[in-house]
């Protein structure tokens, strides 16, 4: 999210590569992959009242969501993935509750 992409930097991923109805974050059945990409675009998914909401990227040939980051960027993954819940929280309170104030928007952040 720091707008690498915005600026035409080509990024690329390596990783297990997996088909999007196999929803096993475990590496059995993937193929392994390196240098995949550039990434054209990202985006979150998951803003249905599911569990949680996931990251995915796109690239010309096809969309990713990221199941599990390797162990070197799991601490970037980890403050994206707080961004990404504190969102999810005030959409779906907005989406659920029209008439609300932002103190009870401020409300439902701090007790969830």
């Amino acid at each position: 999210d720091t707008g690498l992409i915005e600026r035409n930097i080509e990024l690329y991923f390596s990783g297990v590569v997996k088909p999007i109805y196999d929803d096993n974050p475990c590496l059995d059945g993937g193929v392994r992959a390196k240098k995949l990409g550039p990434i054209n675009a990202w985006w979150i998914t998951g803003f249905d009242g599911g569990e949680k909401a996931l990251i995915g990227f796109s690239t010309a040939f096809a969309d990713y969501i990221l199941m599990e980051p390797s162990e070197e960027y799991a601490p970037t993954f980890a403050l994206m993935q707080e961004k990404i819940y504190m969102s999810k929280i005030v959409v779906e309170f907005l989406q659920n509750n029209r008439h609300v104030s932002y103190e009870d928007l401020l409300n439902k952040i701090e007790t969830t």
